[in-house]
């Protein structure tokens, strides 16, 4: 995280540029040596988030706290737990779409990325610096 925002180094770029990023992309941008003129031979790239689904189940879901609930327009915000485990965030199945990485509407701070997206990153050898967890998936 850079100021909020998402940064990938070149390997899990790599990744990502041959996955499906809906509306979103990756930007790459420069970091310089301690010159402060002179760009270093790594490329990191910001990840622009471009698909916002609405398939979370929150009341099939465990280890998630409403956070924000707005009576008039029924909007809800929730976040997952750190502690959350495998299967405690429940999805609906259409959040299986062709879409490798995305955000939930009423969750937030969590990123979904999908099942082709973990496998290309574990076949990688760069899992291990994530801390992801399997959903639960709700036909």
């Amino acid at each position: 995280m850079i100021s909020g925002f998402i940064a990938v180094k070149h390997d899990l770029a790599n990744i990502m540029f041959h996955s499906n990023l809906g509306n979103g992309s990756l930007i790459k941008f420069p970091i310089l040596d301690s010159d402060l003129q002179t760009e270093t031979s790594h490329d990191y790239y910001f990840v622009n988030l471009g698909c916002k689904k609405n398939t979370f189940v929150s009341n099939l879901s465990k280890n998630v706290e409403i956070v924000v609930y707005n009576e008039d327009t029924q909007k809800e915000i929730w976040f997952v737990e750190n502690w959350a485990a495998d299967g405690d965030v429940a999805l609906l199945a259409e959040s299986l779409d062709e879409f490798d990485i995305w955000v939930e509407e009423k969750i937030y701070s969590t990123l979904f990325v999908s099942d082709r997206l973990v496998s290309r990153i574990k076949l990688s050898g760069i899992r291990d610096v994530f801390m992801l967890k399997e959903c639960r998936i709700i036909e």
